[in-house]
């Protein structure tokens, strides 16, 4: 009987705190992240939600498993002055979010860190993240 009291408890958190507005990210500036990925290891920030603001390098929609339909936003986090024109994240979106996406807009977004990868176009190293939450500004 706790144990069903407990678990209702549980999920009636999680519920309001699944409407309790926005994900809570950290701090943590791309820069150290970049710094890591090129160290060799992404330690630490594997797993950590970010908010971070980028330019969009690419934005469009592809089928993915099961040939359900998704959109990859890949974003250039580059500063003008130091751009090279290859994009540093990758991530998947719903497949109408890069419908409103222009490439060269700010896009700021809140994701969790998952991985590195290698870009195809370039042979740089992409961060891929999870899309928690994606604003246009």
């Amino acid at each position: 009987m706790r144990s069903v009291l407990w678990l209702g408890l549980l999920c009636a958190g999680l519920g309001l705190a699944a409407c309790g507005g926005e994900v809570p990210a950290a701090d943590t500036p791309y820069d150290d992240v970049r710094a890591a990925v090129a160290g060799g290891s992404l330690g630490d920030y594997r797993g950590q939600t970010v908010r971070w603001t980028g330019t969009v390098a690419e934005a469009r929609r592809q089928f993915g498993d099961d040939y359900i339909e998704e959109g990859v936003l890949l974003v250039d986090m580059d500063d003008a002055a130091e751009d090279d024109g290859a994009p540093d994240l990758i991530m998947t979106t719903p497949a109408a979010a890069v419908d409103d996406l222009e490439v060269g807009n700010p896009v700021t977004f809140i994701a969790v860190i998952r991985e590195t990868q290698r870009h195809p176009g370039s042979g740089g190293t992409l961060l891929r993240m999870e899309l928690k939450e994606l604003v246009t500004e």
